[in-house]
């Protein structure tokens, strides 16, 4: 089981680092919005599920995987 665990461990530290990226992406959303000037190449309400939606969907994905790693090694939700 604890070999299981390690590899549990590393999987899971290795889903963080891609969560931390999309956290980045985001952040960079957020400078670029804050940043902007009226009439000047200005970011459309309209414009920002496409810059958003992609990287929700993959915080949503690195989230299944993860919960899908504590499935295979029994750490299931409680309730």
């Amino acid at each position: 089981m604890s070999a299981t665990l390690a590899g549990l461990k590393s999987q899971i530290m290795d889903r963080m680092e891609a969560m931390e990226s999309e956290i980045i992406a985001l952040r960079c959303v957020t400078g670029l919005l804050n940043g902007q000037t009226p009439g000047a190449n200005a970011i459309e309400l309209s414009e920002l599920s496409y810059i958003i939606d992609p990287i929700i969907e993959r915080e949503k994905a690195i989230l299944d995987e993860v919960r899908e790693m504590f499935k295979e090694v029994g750490f299931t939700k409680a309730g």
